[in-house]
């Protein structure tokens, strides 16, 4: 039944029903009316699903085969780490872009990934940078690049953060698109400051040059490895040395671009 494997998916991303059924336009509790009377789901109602939740299988929602997600990797690391997540479409955030000039555009925070013990700032301004002109993580982190700021973005209710990214790659499609904004959390222990399973902005070190990505980290078989796991399954799992990293900082919050007019 349809409405029983979409309350599976529900429980898998640890969204609220409540949650789900405003971001499909439900009604309040029909969802839930509809699950216990057995009855079945609109096909509009079905398109809606599909556009706001693009990782789920379309062909495991109408007829159970195969997986539940588009990508298998995250299913893993979100049944490894379902107890830490919230209502992350609970509440859309909204942001204010400020420049010089006082043009403003509104936009909406897409994904907030929140820990346990991560505190909602009721306001806070959020220096985006340019990642071309850091060249970097490690020179970014140690503060040497103000002028790199490209925009300052002031927000509201999401977790402390020290600064934004634009990101290059598909690596973590469909969760994350080319040119989506990140917002970060430095992590200064590295060595003993990782929760596995969680979403990070990692640098490493291949022969020498620097790599930036965002990544989930999980915990090696190997002694003091890690391995990089990609959200999009045509990017296989990486496992480099934990020395191998250059900088660390968690992913509070995503953001992609939509101009309202």
């Amino acid at each position: 039944m349809v409405l029983e494997r979409l309350k599976e998916y529900i429980d898998l991303k640890g969204v609220t029903v409540a949650a789900f059924e405003r971001s499909i336009g439900m009604s309040n509790a029909s969802f839930g009316k509809s699950l216990k009377q057995g009855k079945g789901i609109g096909s509009d109602k079905l398109e809606k699903i599909l556009s706001v939740y693009p990782d789920i299988n379309p062909s495991w929602l109408l007829t159970g085969a195969g997986e539940i997600l588009l990508t298998k990797t995250p299913k893993n690391v979100l049944k490894q780490n379902e107890d830490k997540f919230e209502d992350i479409n609970e509440d859309k955030r909204k942001l204010q872009k400020t420049s010089s000039n006082d043009n403003t555009e509104t936009v909406v925070v897409d994904n907030v990934f929140k820990l346990r013990t991560d505190r909602l700032i009721d306001r806070q301004q959020i220096p985006i940078y340019d990642m071309e002109a850091v060249a970097g993580l490690v020179p970014l982190f140690a503060d040497q690049y103000s002028q790199s700021i490209v925009e300052v973005m002031e927000t509201t209710l999401i977790p402390k953060c020290d600064g934004g990214l634009r990101i290059v790659g598909d690596s973590m499609y469909p969760l994350l698109k080319s040119g989506d904004i990140v917002f970060y959390k430095q992590v200064h222990d590295i060595m003993h400051s990782i929760i596995w399973g969680e979403m990070y902005l990692i640098s490493f070190d291949i022969d020498g040059d620097e790599y930036v990505s965002v990544k989930y980290l999980q915990k090696s078989d190997t002694p003091d490895h890690i391995v990089l796991v990609s959200y999009n399954e045509h990017h296989k799992p990486m496992e480099i040395h934990i020395n191998r990293i250059r900088a660390l900082a968690f992913i509070k919050a995503s953001l992609r671009l939509n101009s309202l007019k």
